[in-house]
C-alpha cells in the first residue's frame, strides 16, 4: 500500500521503525543534525485553543503521539480547520527537516493521465483519510491504493504553475524583495504576516523551490505590458523633436491662459466635460446605469453618490454642486480665492455651487500657498461672550463701527444683525459727513429700529444722537474698554481690513477692490446663519460669474420654444386676403 500524505516527510516513533520497517528499508549513516525550531510561537486563540487540547488528547489516547517531559528537538504545529469543522494538527518541517531531504524529482501525474489510466475499470472506491497519515487501517484496507489530495491540489495549482513545475526544483523570481523572506523556502512564516501571505506560504510548500531577488529594472520581461514605454510620434510617423515639442507646449500655456481669463458657462462646462476621461464615463454611467461589478478607483468617489447624481443640460450635478472637469478646476479655485475671503468661507462659498474630488483639500493648499493669506491670517478666538438677540426681520438691528485711518482712508462698516448684510462707506472725516452717510443708506433700506455701537467720539457726539432722536432710532452704546460686546461689527472690521491688505497687489483701484471684497461677502453662506446675507436681506440670491455654471431651466425652455417656432408653419398672405 501507498498512501499520499500530501507532505515531504512522515515522523515515525523508533520503535514502529524496527517493528514494521527495518526488513524493508535500509539506514544509512549521515553527519547531518536536524534543527530544532527557534522561532516565535504560533498564536492560538479562542475556540481553536480548546480544540487543539482536544485534539492532542485524543491523539495521546490513540497511541499516536507519546507525552515526554523533555525534548531537544522541536517543530511547530499548525492547526488546520477541516470542511467538517474538526481541526487537524500538521507539522510545519520548513525549516527543521526539509532543508536536509534528499528528494526523488518524479513529475507527478496530471489529473488526465490518471482518468486515461483508469479507463476500462469497472469497480472504483473513494477512501478519505479523515486523519491523513495518522489514520490507523487494519491488513484488509492496506490493499486499497488511495490518491487525489496531491492530485486535487495539483489541478487547483496547474492554472497557475505549470505541471512542469511538480516534482521538479524551480527558481522564483520577484522584484519585491520583502517576499524573499516571506516566502523563502528556508524560513518560517512569520507570524505577524497577512494571512493572504500566509496561505501563499503554505501552498507553495508543496514545491521545492528557490526564490530570488531580481530588481524591477531586470524584471522587465514579466511586468513590461504594464510598464514598456510607448515613443511619442507625429502624423508623418516621425518623432517629434525638441523644439516642436516646446513650441507646442508654449502655444499651449498661451491658450491655456487666454480661455482661464474667460467666465465659465454651461455651455463651456459640457464641452470640458466630455473631454474629460473621468467625467465623461460618469455621465454614460448616469445616463445608462453603473456596473454591477466593482468599478474602477477612480470612479469611486462619484459611484458613492450615484443616487444624488443628475445631469442636465449635459452638465453633472450632484445635488444643487455642479461637478467640475479637471481642466477647469483651476480657473474655479482661482474664482472662489477672489478677494481673499480665507478659507472657512472659500468652502462654504464652493459648497453651494461646484464640486470635485479633494475640493476641500485643494482649498486648504491653495490658502496654505497664498502668501497674503499666511501673513494676515486670524489669530486663535478668545473666550466667548453672551451673543445677542437674533432679530426676527431684517433691518432691525444695526451695528456700526470706524475703521481707520486704514490704506489713506476712514471707513464707516455697517452690519445688519438678522442677515449679516454689510455696507461699507469711504470716508474722509468722522463729522458731518457722516449723518450725511447714515441718511442716504436709510433712505435705500428705512430706518432700523437700533443702532449698537461702542463708546467713541463719533458715537457719543451732541449731533449724533440728535439724529437718532429724530428718526426715533434706539441707541446702546456696548461696554466701555469692551469692544467684543459689539463684536457683531468689530469682527467684520478685522474680516474687512485682511481681505482688503490681502488684495493689495490685485488689480483695480480701491472703491473696485472694495466692491470685489461686498459682493463675495454677500454671496457667501454666513458662519452663523448657514445662508447667504443677500438671501436673508434681500429675499433672493445675488448672479455672480459661478452663477453661469449651473444650467439655466429658463434658457433651456427658452430654446425648445424657439425651436417650435422656427419649426412651425409659416403663414403668408397675399394682396386681397381676408385678415
Amino acid at each position: 500500500m501507498e498512501v499520499d500524505t500530501g507532505a515531504g516527510v512522515t515522523l515515525i516513533p523508533k520503535e514502529t521503525f524496527f517493528k514494521k520497517l527495518k526488513s524493508k528499508v535500509k539506514l544509512h549513516a549521515t553527519k547531518v543534525v536536524l534543527k530544532t525550531y527557534l522561532g516565535d510561537k504560533i498564536p492560538v486563540h479562542g475556540k481553536v485553543k480548546e480544540q487543539v487540547t482536544e485534539e492532542i488528547n485524543r491523539l495521546v489516547k490513540e497511541g499516536i503521539l507519546e507525552k515526554v517531559e523533555y525534548s531537544e528537538w522541536a517543530a511547530p504545529v499548525v492547526p488546520v480547520k477541516k470542511p467538517d469543522g474538526k481541526i487537524r494538527l500538521c507539522g510545519d518541517y520548513k525549516v527543521t527537516i526539509n532543508p536536509e531531504l534528499e528528494t526523488t524529482e518524479y513529475p507527478l501525474p496530471r489529473p488526465e493521465e490518471l482518468y486515461a489510466k483508469l479507463n476500462g475499470g469497472q469497480k472504483f472506491s473513494k477512501l478519505d483519510l479523515t486523519s491523513a497519515y495518522q489514520q490507523n487501517l487494519d491488513k484488509s484496507r492496506a490493499k486499497l491504493f488511495t490518491a487525489g489530495k496531491r492530485s486535487s491540489r495539483n489541478s487547483f495549482w496547474c492554472p497557475a504553475f505549470p505541471p512542469i513545475l511538480c516534482g521538479k526544483r524551480f527558481i522564483l523570481e520577484t522584484d519585491h524583495k520583502p517576499l524573499t523572506y516571506i516566502l523563502g523556502p528556508k524560513r518560517g512564516i512569520p507570524v505577524l504576516a497577512a494571512s493572504r501571505l500566509q496561505r501563499w506560504a503554505i501552498l507553495l510548500a508543496g514545491y521545492e523551490y528557490d526564490i530570488k531577488y531580481r530588481t524591477t529594472k531586470q524584471n522587465a520581461n514579466a511586468d513590461c505590458l504594464s510598464r514598456l514605454p510607448q515613443q511619442t510620434q507625429n502624423k508623418s510617423g516621425e518623432s517629434n523633436d525638441q523644439f516642436t515639442v516646446l513650441w507646442t507646449d508654449e502655444g499651449s500655456k498661451v491658450n491655456e491662459v487666454q480661455v482661464n481669463s474667460l467666465p465659465v458657462s454651461s455651455e463651456k462646462l459640457r464641452k470640458e466635460t466630455d473631454k474629460d476621461k473621468v467625467l465623461s464615463r460618469v455621465k454614460y454611467f448616469i445616463l445608462n446605469g453603473w456596473p454591477n461589478e466593482t468599478v474602477n478607483v477612480k470612479f469611486q468617489p462619484y459611484y458613492r453618490k450615484r443616487n444624488e447624481l443628475t445631469v442636465e443640460c449635459g452638465c453633472i450635478l450632484w445635488g444643487v454642486r455642479v461637478v467640475v472637469p479637471e481642466s477647469l478646476q483651476q480657473y474655479v479655485l482661482k474664482e472662489l480665492h477672489e478677494g481673499h475671503p480665507g478659507m472657512v468661507r472659500m468652502k462654504s462659498l464652493a459648497r453651494g455651487h461646484v464640486y470635485w474630488p479633494r475640493l476641500d483639500q485643494q482649498l486648504e493648499e491653495l490658502v496654505g500657498s497664498c502668501d497674503d493669506c499666511r501673513q494676515y491670517q486670524t489669530l486663535p478666538p478668545k473666550a466667548p461672550v453672551n451673543p445677542w438677540r437674533w432679530p426676527t426681520e431684517p433691518w432691525q438691528r444695526i451695528h456700526v463701527d470706524f475703521a481707520g485711518p486704514f490704506l489713506g482712508s476712514m471707513f464707516l462698516l455697517v452690519v445688519d444683525s438678522h442677515s449679516k448684510w454689510p455696507e461699507v462707506i469711504p470716508m474722509k472725516t468722522t463729522t458731518a459727513e457722516k449723518n450725511n452717510s447714515y441718511a442716504k443708506m436709510f433712505s435705500k433700506y428705512g430706518l432700523p429700529h437700533t443702532v449698537v455701537s461702542d463708546n467713541g467720539p463719533q458715537f457719543v457726539a451732541h449731533e449724533f444722537k440728535e439724529f437718532l432722536k429724530k428718526n426715533n432710532v434706539e441707541h446702546i452704546k456696548s461696554a466701555v474698554k469692551h469692544p467684543a460686546s459689539n463684536g457683531e461689527v468689530e469682527r467684520f472690521v478685522q474680516t474687512f481690513k485682511q481681505s482688503m491688505k490681502k488684495s493689495q497687489n490685485d488689480s483695480g483701484n480701491l472703491h473696485q477692490k472694495l466692491d470685489r471684497f461686498l459682493l463675495s461677502y454677500r454671496v457667501t453662506p454666513h458662519s452663523v446663519t448657514k445662508e447667504t446675507p443677500s438671501k436673508l436681506f434681500l429675499k433672493r440670491e445675488l448672479r455672480t460669474r459661478l452663477s453661469s455654471l449651473k444650467p439655466s431651466l429658463s434658457t433651456k425652455l427658452s430654446k425648445g420654444q424657439s425651436h417650435e417656432v422656427m419649426e412651425g408653419s409659416v403663414r403668408q398672405f397675399s394682396v386681397g386676403d381676408s385678415v
